[in-house]
């Protein structure tokens, strides 16, 4: 449909958009882009906005923007952020809706999606959760994160950098941050606390060969080992699967697992916690300082003889002082394997007894639907057309 364009200023930043999006807000800033509340008037909704400025200033850039759009499109599941809507901005706006003369002279990217107001990190920063939030709100964001990792599994997608900024969580239960560990959601009010994975902008498709997901990947302290060991390949379904774990502690203790403050002090936290890594990970090091490193490490008392079948006695003992029941432990401690062959997929962990007694989603099934994007192209200006194509769809 033809509509015309506004400039908004939202906290100092121009947002040039279609004139039935009005009443623009604030909502964050980000290295990538700016996001902003806004309603729709041809759905009646309030939505958010990603602003992605100049996506065409290289190739990287439009790569990514591209990436992310052509996976948004093609996803729909309750659990992972969907696709609304997608333009370009023009580059002469007709309108201005804040009556003063800024015209907005770059081309820009939007991406519009469904609006959920609060994410896990907020959730967890409450006043009264410094303690971690109640066993059986956990259960519930745990649970619906599975299954959206799941989704995202099946049609072949990884997210690559998931930690509870990432998390959108609409808690409308009353179950509150008060030390409750043995409260309960009845089955009708399970749905009273929804969770979206959200920030596509990492995730990429699984058959574009492991040995090629080089560069950024994962936020630090939910980062798998296998990351900072160097592999020549990985997988990166079994990194998000690391993240899970990492984050689901976080959520139950109100503290970070592995608080690294750089690469070498996170790999040392996860060693002291989870033992030295066994030989079938060591094998597929391709960095001898790495490798001399951990043989340095290897001779470090306790550093890796207290195991029980590949399981940390450490790890256990760790989250068992912090009153966290025991099949959340043994669920933590599967997805924190070591070795990522041993880990669980998202699939088999939703089958582990901490979650009984929700089978609301269980109905639900992945069979394998790979998404197919384009990986590469010759020029900035492929990747500009592939975008095009994509928001003409």
């Amino acid at each position: 449909m033809h509509a015309d364009y506004l400039v908004w200023n939202v906290a100092g930043i121009k947002f040039t958009v279609p004139d039935y999006y009005t009443n623009l807000a604030p909502i964050g800033f980000g290295r990538y882009g700016s996001v902003c509340s806004a309603d729709n008037g041809l759905c009646d909704k309030r939505v958010a906005i990603k602003k992605i400025a100049n996506p065409f200033a290289g190739e990287e850039l439009a790569k990514r923007c591209y990436r992310e759009l052509a996976i948004l499109r093609r996803l729909n599941h309750p659990n992972v952020l969907c696709l609304s809507d997608a333009f370009l901005s023009p580059v002469s706006p007709i309108g201005n809706n804040n009556n003063n003369n800024d015209t907005d002279e770059s081309e820009d990217l939007y991406i519009c999606t469904q609006l959920v107001r609060g994410e896990l990190r907020s959730l967890m920063m409450r006043r009264g959760c410094a303690g971690g939030l109640p066993v059986v709100k956990v259960k519930i964001i745990i649970y619906q994160l599975l299954h959206g990792l799941a989704y995202l599994h099946s049609r072949g997608i990884v997210h690559r950098d998931l930690k509870p900024e990432n998390i959108l969580v609409d808690d409308q239960s009353d179950v509150t941050c008060t030390g409750i560990t043995n409260a309960s959601i009845t089955p009708d009010k399970q749905h009273d606390i929804r969770v979206i994975i959200c920030d596509l902008g990492l995730a990429r498709p699984s058959s574009a060969h492991n040995a090629l997901m080089t560069g950024y990947i994962s936020t630090r302290y939910y980062r798998a080992p296998e990351v900072m060991l160097t592999w020549r390949a990985y997988d990166g379904a079994a990194l998000d699967v690391w993240s899970v774990g990492c984050v689901m502690a976080e959520a139950l203790t109100g503290n970070v697992l592995f608080p690294g403050a750089d690469h070498v002090h996170h790999l040392r936290l996860i060693i002291d916690l989870i033992g030295m890594p066994p030989d079938s990970v060591i094998s597929r090091i391709c960095s001898e300082p790495t490798k001399r490193y951990l043989k340095m490490l290897s001779n470090v008392e306790n550093s890796g003889d207290d195991t029980d079948s590949g399981v940390s006695k450490r790890l256990r003992a760790k989250l068992a002082n912090e009153n966290i029941p025991s099949e959340a432990i043994d669920l933590i401690s599967s997805l924190l394997a070591f070795d990522p062959n041993e880990r669980p997929t998202a699939k088999q962990a939703l089958k582990h007894a901490f979650f009984d007694g929700l089978a609301y989603l269980n109905t639900m099934e992945y069979p394998d639907d790979p998404i197919t994007v384009v990986e590469e192209a010759e020029s900035l200006e492929k990747w500009r057309q592939l975008i095009i194509e994509e928001l003409e769809k």
